[in-house]
């Protein structure tokens, strides 16, 4: 994916919630409900996706 600018992507960053960047930290061992986070952050990805496509075809 391809931003025009940098700076675009900064209002979505907020969007993305600290519970599912701790996927992205190394793990000792595998939990249940990490599924469920990884699924939570499929969609926040999703809508925010969404959102960046809505605002670049206004623009």
């Amino acid at each position: 994916m391809h931003f025009s600018s940098p700076t675009f992507e900064l209002p979505f960053l907020p969007l993305i919630t600290p519970r599912s960047c701790r996927l992205w930290q190394p793990r000792q061992s595998r939990s249940d409900n990490d599924d469920v986070v990884v699924q939570m952050m499929e969609r926040e990805v999703k809508i925010i996706t969404g959102l960046i496509t809505f605002f670049k075809k206004k623009s």
